[in-house]
């Protein structure tokens, strides 16, 4: 399912647009590209990310197109194969003006731009609408290319709608890629309307403390401000009068969408009225309960606005606090750690925030060590309450921790903001995979100084199994100690290969980095690495003179990880490398993947622990199967190295949805070793 959309931007509507500009474009910015289910803007102080954020939160009509500009460009090649067919005009060819077709869409919405029994017709009605009635969903895209102005794209579209063919039989080949561009088409298209009635803005001024005053009385008694003075600064500075949800504001508003801002500071009253509230928002409230309890103190837990209906009346405040209850002890809210708190700000509005709702965050990192951005990163990402309410976030943010952990993430998409010579401001999209940036940004693996150990291995493929492999173990096994957190209890460190010999293990080699200066807890996996004993002699010495601070561990009798993946995981995994043309159609995806488990069966895995894992795929011999290793079919070795993180990644996502358990896993006695080692390493800090 396609998470990205090309957005439309109005600068007639917020005018902040035009002084942004897209990177590789000479004009104002009019399509913001692949904004995603999580969108990060980066850039440094007075780079324009914060107020692109809240102009795009302002924007009352957010629409999308799935690869616009890939639409662009197969419709021009579509409409260059057209002229080769000969083609035939329907429509009055004296309409040449946006609004001429405009209004003839609007007059019939269902009208037919093509001859109804026209083969070529329902080609191009079938790519661009797969799950629309005919035609409007592209009748809608027009309607916003024309309202937005973008005449430039209109017409290279238009111009195909407007064409009538009559297939001539001496044109097979251009038929046969006018059918091919139009099966393309039928899995890019798609749009989306972000049309939800209200946006959730948490901004950088937020706390969870209520405010109090002396109001110097004798008995020294305090009251508490009422209003929210955080909220009315926001207000003030961001000009958000007209879209903030509040009677005071909203009076006269016409706006069909509203911003609800939460700084925190109304977070005691939020609670009193999620209690008291409709039974969806309970729900809401439950599901926040539970997460904080889960992350925070491994028990179901209670948070209270402690309330007393006889001091409320005497206008006595001061005693209104928020408590958390665990069994039978009891925490002030202002009493936990500011982390946590901090926390609790961010996650309560998107716990409690509307179905396709749109969140946006200016620096949720604030009082949050990189444990914690991780946390926060993962619930975003994979906490099932959430990923079901299908919330779009947009977060603006000088982390570079934060943008570490979106390495690994296929559903976000990052922003980096510049200014240029000519005081405009700069947008540069970094889609996934693009390392470079985040390296120019100074990303790195910070969290290996910040936690309490660190597991050292070759790459990222190696840290999406191990992720996946624990976190199956501690969901089977459901132990008394929490689950480790990643970046607080452990950090991952990625050595990459052979780089692992300019790391000093033993405070010995003046020329080498001191391994211990990054962390004192060190567990180090590598491969088997036929030829290399001498270094692995070498590690395991090292590690029995620092028991305590350095484990060393290899993949022993199996070549490298991949191999210690059982059978069950290759038949939950290998139909994903199969031809995308063989894999459309469920029936034959259906056959296709009885065919494999049928093929890994019958060649059992264990007689390929020593070799590389291309070699047991050659053995499997399926057709369909993608050429994803390296070397020859005579001579196969490791997967090419865009295969080997897609396997890894696909192993982890079907592992945190739950495809993938313990017992899929655990059919390697290998994998049980090593995780129970590679768990008593984490715990016993």
């Amino acid at each position: 399912m396609n998470n990205k959309y090309d957005i439309f931007l109005d600068s007639k509507e917020q005018p902040d647009f035009k002084n942004y500009i897209l990177f590789g474009e000479d004009k104002e910015i009019d399509v913001l590209p692949n904004f995603n289910t999580i969108n990060i803007l980066v850039g440094s102080n007075n780079s324009g990310k914060s107020r692109f954020m809240r102009t795009l939160m302002k924007q009352q009509n957010l629409q999308g197109l799935s690869e616009f500009k890939y639409l662009e460009r197969k419709l021009k090649r579509f409409n260059y194969i057209i002229n080769e067919l000969k083609i035939n005009w329907i429509l009055n060819q004296n309409m040449h003006h946006p609004n001429d077709i405009y209004s003839l869409i609007r007059a019939n919405q269902n009208i037919s731009l093509f001859p109804l029994n026209s083969e070529a017709s329902q080609i191009f009605y079938q790519s661009i609408s797969p799950n629309f009635d005919v035609n409007k969903s592209m009748f809608k895209v027009i309607n916003k290319i024309i309202s937005n102005g973008y005449e430039q794209y209109y017409y290279s579209i238009v111009e195909n709608l407007r064409i009538g063919i009559t297939i001539n039989e001496a044109f097979p080949a251009q038929l046969e890629e006018a059918n091919e561009i139009n099966e393309e088409l039928s899995s890019f298209f798609s749009t989306k309307d972000f049309d939800s009635n209200i946006n959730y803005f948490i901004p950088t001024l937020r706390t969870a403390h209520s405010l109090f005053e002396n109001i110097m009385t004798p008995s020294k008694s305090y009251k508490k401000y009422q209003k929210d003075l955080f909220l009315e600064t926001v207000l003030k500075n961001y000009e958000l009068e007209d879209f903030v949800v509040d009677e005071k504001y909203n009076s006269n508003s016409k706006l069909t969408k509203k911003i609800f801002v939460f700084t925190g500071l109304q977070l005691y009253n939020e609670i009193v009225n999620a209690r008291n509230g409709t039974k969806e928002e309970r729900k809401r409230f439950d599901d926040f309960e539970k997460f904080i309890g889960k992350q925070f103190f491994n028990a179901p837990i209670d948070i209270v606005a402690k309330f007393n209906y006889n001091q409320k009346h005497e206008n006595k405040d001061d005693k209104e606090t928020i408590n958390i209850h665990i069994g039978e002890s009891s925490r002030n809210l202002h009493d936990l750690g500011d982390g946590i708190q901090a926390l609790i700000i961010l996650m309560y509005s998107i716990f409690m925030a509307p179905n396709d709702t749109m969140i946006f965050i200016d620096e949720p990192e604030l009082n949050l060590h990189p444990g914690m951005q991780r946390l926060f990163l993962d619930q975003i990402t994979n906490n099932k309450d959430l990923t079901k309410k299908n919330l779009t976030y947009v977060i603006a943010t000088h982390s570079n921790h934060l943008l570490d952990l979106t390495i690994e993430k296929d559903n976000i998409s990052i922003y980096s903001f510049s200014k240029n010579e000519n005081s405009k401001f700069l947008i540069k999209n970094v889609n996934a995979g693009d390392n470079e940036l985040l390296r120019e940004l100074g990303v790195n693996n910070s969290s290996v100084f910040l936690a309490n150990s660190s597991i050292w291995v070759e790459g990222i493929s190696d840290r999406n199994y191990l992720k996946a492999f624990l976190l199956a173990y501690c969901e089977a096994h459901k132990r008394d100690e929490p689950t480790p957190k990643e970046d607080i209890d452990f950090a991952f460190l990625e050595y990459a290969g052979s780089n692992l010999v300019h790391y000093d293990f033993n405070n010995e080699d003046e020329n080498s980095i001191n391994a211990y200066a990054l962390n004192n807890r060190i567990f180090i996996l590598t491969d088997k690495d036929e030829g290399k004993e001498d270094k692995h002699n070498q590690l395991r010495k090292f590690a029995e003179l620092n028991e305590n601070n350095l484990v060393y561990e290899t993949t022993e009798d199996y070549r490298e990880v991949e191999n210690l993946l059982s059978e069950d995981v290759w038949k939950a995994v290998l139909i994903d490398f199969c031809k995308k043309t063989k894999t459309r159609n469920s029936e034959v995806k259906d056959v296709l993947q009885n065919e494999i488990e049928g093929k890994i069966e019958k060649r059992p895995l264990k007689n390929f622990d020593k070799d590389y894992i291309g070699k047991y795929l050659v053995a499997l011999n399926i057709e369909e199967l993608n050429k994803v290793y390296e070397g020859s079919k005579s001579t196969p070795k490791s997967l090419k190295s865009e295969y080997k993180t897609l396997l890894s990644k696909i192993v982890l996502d079907k592992s945190i949805n739950g495809e993938l358990t313990w017992e899929h896993f655990s059919k390697n006695e290998k994998v049980i070793s090593l995780v129970e080692k590679i768990y008593s390493f984490i715990i016993n800090k």
